[in-house]
C-alpha cells in the first residue's frame, strides 16, 4: 500500500464505531496463518524446479506471506510450498481445522460447515490433504503386527478353456492365496 493510501485509511480510524475499532484490533493482533505455517515448514532445500541446491537459492520477495526464492541456474522462482499438495491453495487459516476434521473422520459436508467453506471446496481440499498424507507413511511398521494367510479361489473368468471341471457356486480354496 503506497503511502497515500494509507494515510487515507489512518484518517477513517476515528470515523469507525466502537465495535469496527474493536474488529479492527482483533484483525490486527491475530498472527497471520501463514506465518504459524512458516514456522511449521521445513527450511528451504533447494530448487524444486531444477533441484539445485540451496546455495543457487535467492531471496526473491514475498508472495502471500511466503518468502519467495529464485534459483540461479534455471531462473525460476518458488517458494517452501512449491511442488507440494498445498501449492496454490487459498484461505489457509482454515488448513487446520480442515486436517482436524479429516483426523475426526468428518464427512465432506460437516467438514465444509466446520470450516466455513462451500462443499466442493472441502472435496477438493480432501484429496489434497490426503496426498500429503500419502507421502509420509511410515516405512516401518512397530508394535504388534498379525498377518493372516487367506484362501483364495482360483479364478478363470473370462477365458475359453479351463484347466479344470467347472465349479458350480462356489466352494472352498485348497491352496493359499496372497
Amino acid at each position: 500500500m503506497d503511502t497515500p493510501a494509507f494515510q487515507h485509511l489512518l484518517s477513517l480510524f476515528p470515523l469507525l464505531t466502537l465495535r469496527q475499532r474493536r474488529v479492527a484490533q482483533h484483525e490486527l493482533a491475530a498472527p497471520h496463518p501463514i506465518t504459524s505455517l512458516h514456522a511449521q515448514l521445513p527450511t528451504c532445500c533447494g530448487c524444486p524446479h531444477c533441484q539445485a541446491d540451496a546455495t543457487q537459492l535467492a531471496s526473491w520477495g514475498w508472495s502471500r506471506g511466503l518468502r519467495r526464492y529464485r534459483c540461479k541456474q534455471c531462473r525460476r522462482t518458488s517458494s517452501l510450498l512449491t511442488k507440494t499438495p498445498l501449492a496454490r491453495l487459498r484461505k489457509a487459516e482454515h488448513w487446520e481445522d480442515y486436517a482436524q476434521a479429516l483426523i475426526d473422520g468428518l464427512t465432506v459436508r460437516q467438514a465444509a460447515v466446520r470450516c466455513g467453506v462451500c462443499k466442493n471446496t472441502a472435496f477438493l481440499w480432501r484429496h489434497r490433504f490426503l496426498k500429503a498424507m500419502a507421502n509420509h507413511q511410515a516405512t516401518r511398521e512397530e508394535g504388534i503386527v498379525e498377518v493372516d494367510e487367506t484362501f483364495f479361489l482360483e479364478s478363470f473368468k473370462g477365458q475359453r478353456g479351463l484347466p479344470r471341471p467347472a465349479r458350480h457356486r462356489g466352494g472352498k480354496g485348497r491352496t493359499r492365496g496372497t
